[in-house]
């Protein structure tokens, strides 16, 4: 059930506000303080305002989770504002502007998961970046797209970037395997070595690396809207 709270001085009776101002000078109970004077705005008693608090908490207690595997799959199109948003699911078909801004946002990714989005997912009829405002399409991805989606492009992103930057790898080191014995050699080995090494723990903290990313990344697991 709702209820109506007050959330401004206009609306706000001098009766609820003496209230709350004595709550403030009374009630030493910092937990308590906060609920009767939550009370007093939404004209709750004590035992209503726990009975609510305990139901926000398990409506919230999916966020100690991780975004389950069967909701991570990529779309044909997202509708987004007023745009129908197309992904670019082929990593390596990237334009150098999409990849330098993909390698500059997946740096933070965290912070910067609607401006990710918005390198791999283009409007219809335009190109990247081009007759369209950059910052209001991200401004829209951040309030209207739903976080499983976003989760599900960008793991299939992260994984798609290292599977390429993984063969890359092997390549590189195949060449320096060929190369004679000598200070280069060993110098490009530690260093592929290295690159290797950074790549295992790519997603280390992230709040995009959850156990469900490996099965969103996997080819040919889209679905149509």
């Amino acid at each position: 059930m709702d209820h109506a709270i007050i959330d401004n001085y206009r609306d706000l009776p001098i009766g609820v506000y003496l209230d709350i101002f004595t709550l403030q000078e009374t009630e030493p109970d910092e937990f308590r303080r906060q609920a009767l004077t939550i009370g007093a705005l939404a004209a709750l008693n004590e035992q209503e305002v726990l009975a609510l608090h305990k139901r926000l908490r398990a409506s919230s207690a999916f966020l100690s989770q991780p975004c389950p595997g069967d909701l991570l799959r990529i779309s044909h199109t997202y509708p987004v504002g007023p745009w129908t948003l197309r992904p670019v699911t082929d990593y390596g078909k990237l334009t150098v502007a999409q990849y330098v801004d993909f390698q500059t946002f997946s740096g933070d990714a965290d912070h910067n998961l609607p401006q990710l989005l918005s390198v791999v997912l283009i409007p219809d009829g335009h190109t990247y970046n081009d007759g369209y405002d950059m910052a209001v399409l991200q401004e829209a991805i951040r309030e209207e797209m739903g976080v499983a989606d976003a989760l599900a492009l960008a793991a299939h992103f992260f994984a798609s970037s290292s599977a390429l930057t993984a063969s890359s790898l092997d390549y590189c080191r195949a060449l320096a395997a060929r190369m004679e014995n000598s200070p280069q050699k060993t110098e490009m080995m530690e260093r592929i070595t290295e690159a290797e090494r950074l790549l295992r723990r790519s997603g280390d903290g992230s709040l995009l690396w959850t156990p469900s990313r490996s099965s969103a990344a996997a080819p040919g697991r889209t679905s149509g809207r």
